[in-house]
């Protein structure tokens, strides 16, 4: 897991595993922000390799979404299209766990306790 906690780690992760996307975000981009020139984001098929999630803390989606990360004079990167307190699954880590399970609440119990059902509704 590679934990965005920071400008910096976005900035590790750009320069580590890039992509250009210039020709695909420019448009939005550079109208979103003024800034013109090559536009960088992590190239999500090799950092799968590494890693097997991403996640981008709501503080630093609130600090630096839609802020202009520069890299070079000319290179720049965005956070954009995250959601605060997001993470990205890159790989499927989940296991078979066996047959699902039906469950049902007994409306008639004040507690509400929930228990399975024996026979599968459909």
């Amino acid at each position: 897991m590679f934990e965005i906690c920071g400008d910096d780690d976005w900035r590790r992760l750009t320069e580590r595993y890039p992509i250009e996307v210039t020709f695909g975000r420019r448009g939005n981009w550079d109208q979103a922000t003024g800034r013109t020139g090559r536009w960088l984001l992590p190239d999500w098929s090799l950092v799968l390799q590494d890693d097997d999630a991403v996640p981008l803390s709501a503080m630093v989606y609130f600090a630096a979404s839609g802020r202009v990360l520069a890299l070079e004079r000319d290179v720049a990167m965005l956070i954009a299209g995250w959601n605060a307190d997001e993470t990205y699954w890159l790989t499927d880590v989940l296991a078979f766990a066996g047959a699902p399970t039906d469950w049902a609440a007994a409306d008639h119990h004040p507690s509400r306790t929930w228990h399975p059902l024996k026979g599968r509704v459909e």
